[in-house]
């Protein structure tokens, strides 16, 4: 196995095909199969593939057969595979090559596409996966799921969930991950490309993007700078800017005090809305939310200046 710089060269183990990847990369999927395997199991198999050590062993310790003489460890042997006979059937395709032809029929709740940071290039993954290479631009796709129970301010960009507990601080400058749920205090950009929950006393600094924001009940929070969403469940007591392209609701127990731009908008018996509505077209609320249109452009987007905290390892979980 070659190593070079940050990458190293492994071999699939399921068709042989050698391909380049990361270092700091757990699994990925062949590029000629299309088969996913950890970097753990290619070095196994090329560890297996070593022809063995020839190894000397005193005649005291061998077993005489017939008239030759066999060491007690020698490897059994057999006869090559037998060569099919005329008219007989074919050997069944391997399951590499009928995913290669066929993959868009193998996805099932084993597997999930995700989007690449660099080139904003989907693809299919294991659910299990803690780690990929795009199969575009083989840039290195983080899949983990970040727990923070404390003080954090280094950047995570991962398409995994980010759950911030109730003692936490995450002072980053900014996050980019899959779905996000916040109990703890967040002075961060926070880009997602799934939904955002809320449960939170207190103010949340920074930008915050995603599919759909709830404000679960029990929470009292006040965002500070506008919110991006497609969309916005309100259970709880908010006070904030809201920006959607799709439907606003508050619930009867919600309170949102602030200014709504929206598509639709819903107050059910008992919610309780103060502050500024405007209702827009569709074309012109896309051009004042200016979503990212991929990963790769919410990587991109401006840091949040003036955070400079102590740094706490993350608990992963």
């Amino acid at each position: 196995m070659a190593q070079s710089g940050q990458k190293i060269n492994v071999r699939c183990p399921h068709c042989g095909h050698e391909q380049s990847e990361p270092r700091i990369a757990k699994s990925t999927y062949c590029r000629a199969c299309s088969e996913y395997f950890t970097i753990d199991q290619a070095l196994r198999a090329a560890k297996a593939a070593l022809p063995p050590t020839r190894v000397v062993i005193p005649e005291a310790e061998q077993l005489t057969r017939g008239t030759s003489t066999v060491p007690l460890d020698a490897p059994t042997l057999r006869e090559p595979d037998e060569v099919p006979k005329p008219g007989s059937a074919a050997p069944s395709t391997t399951l590499s090559h009928l995913r290669l032809k066929f993959g868009q029929y193998f996805r099932g709740p084993n597997s999930l596409v995700v989007r690449c940071f660099e080139c904003g290039g989907e693809h299919e993954v294991a659910a299990a996966a803690q780690s990929a290479t795009c199969r575009h631009c083989g840039a290195y796709v983080d899949l983990q799921n970040y727990k923070i129970n404390g003080s954090f301010s280094r950047d995570i960009k991962t398409c995994g969930s980010l759950l911030v507990l109730a003692r936490a601080d995450l002072a980053s400058s900014k996050v980019i991950c899959g779905s996000a749920t916040l109990y703890g205090k967040v002075r961060a950009n926070l880009y997602c490309s799934g939904d955002v929950a809320v449960r939170y006393d207190g103010k949340i600094f920074g930008e915050i993007e995603g599919r759909n924001l709830h404000v679960e009940k029990g929470a009292n929070v006040e965002f500070v700078r506008p919110l991006k969403f497609s969309s916005a469940d309100i259970e709880g007591i908010m006070a904030g800017q809201i920006l959607s392209d799709g439907h606003v609701i508050i619930r009867r127990t919600g309170h949102l005090t602030g200014a709504v731009t929206a598509k639709a908008f819903t107050v059910e018996q008992g919610g309780l809305f103060e502050g500024e509505l405007t209702i827009s077209p569709h074309e012109s609320i896309e051009s004042a939310l200016q979503f990212p249109h991929s990963m790769a452009d919410a990587a991109k987007q401006p840091e949040l200046p003036g955070l400079d905290t102590e740094r706490v390892a993350p608990e992963r979980g």
